[in-house]
């Protein structure tokens, strides 16, 4: 029971750090993504898919690929950050499926 409680403590977290990146400007590609969640200490490869399609259910992220906006997420399609994901980073969105990093981390 704990260690279903500590996944899903994590993906919010993973969950909050893809809508923080996601919030510092351009649209992001899924690897690039992997990469710097690696780099913070997130176990990603587990989660990562998952973490995306939450956020792309809630409409806070979208995929993005030059003219082609409904792409599944998939490797070498980029990420970008909706209104919606905005305000939850914002904070004048609740959403308690997602725990944002602390200030100072990503």
């Amino acid at each position: 029971m704990e260690t279903m409680k500590t996944d899903a403590v994590r993906r919010k977290l993973m969950r909050g750090a893809i809508l923080k990146l996601l919030s510092q400007g351009q649209p992001m590609l899924i690897q690039m993504l992997e990469v710097v969640l690696k780099s913070i200490g997130e176990d990603v490869e587990r989660d990562m898919l998952s973490c995306v399609n939450f956020l792309l259910d809630r409409g806070y992220v979208r995929v993005w690929n030059g003219d082609t906006d409904d792409m599944p997420p998939a490797p070498g399609v980029l990420l970008c950050i909706t209104a919606n994901g905005q305000d939850v980073v914002d904070g004048t969105t609740k959403d308690p499926s997602v725990i944002l990093p602390a200030e100072g981390r990503r």
